[in-house]
């Protein structure tokens, strides 16, 4: 591994000029079928990359007390991106209430509230996101926001 990383061909990742990350991105995105990739160094860097693309300065996630984001990140959307964590309790399960997440989703732009974006979604659990979605969008795909994967999983 050593004598891999010190005989490879380098060049400026940032102006596209590194022709050893460039041939990595364009095989990850072949092999999952993608027209393009990002190469981070790890999973939390992922995840932070994931969250700061939809959240900024002064934003807030709601995220259940157990999610690996909350417990795993060491803070990180919050001490590099000023994004606040809103928590609500986890089940047995994993889940989230449901009353507790209507009831944690408060209208955008609230005088002296944070953000909240409904469309910033994050789902380990499919049944807890399909009932989310009955509720809230009658199951219409149409109506319902995108929702993102996380790169850990």
């Amino acid at each position: 591994m050593r004598r891999a990383m010190a005989e490879a061909e380098l060049g400026d990742d940032v102006f596209g000029d590194d022709p050893t990350l460039n041939r990595l991105e364009a095989m990850a995105a072949e092999r999952l079928g993608k027209e393009a990739a990002v190469f981070v160094a790890s999973g939390t860097m992922g995840n932070l990359v994931s969250i700061l693309t939809h959240a900024g300065r002064g934003d807030e996630i709601i995220i259940g007390d157990k999610a690996h984001i909350f417990r795993s990140e060491a803070g990180g959307a919050s001490a590099l991106g000023g994004v606040a964590y809103n928590t609500l309790p986890n089940d047995h399960r994993g889940m989230l209430d449901l009353d507790e997440l209507e009831a944690a989703i408060k209208p955008a732009q609230r005088p002296l509230h944070p953000y909240r974006d409904d469309r910033l979604r994050e789902y380990s659990q499919r049944l807890w996101r399909r009932a989310l979605d009955r509720r809230r969008y009658g199951g219409s795909r149409r109506n319902r926001p995108p929702a993102r994967r996380p790169p850990a999983r």
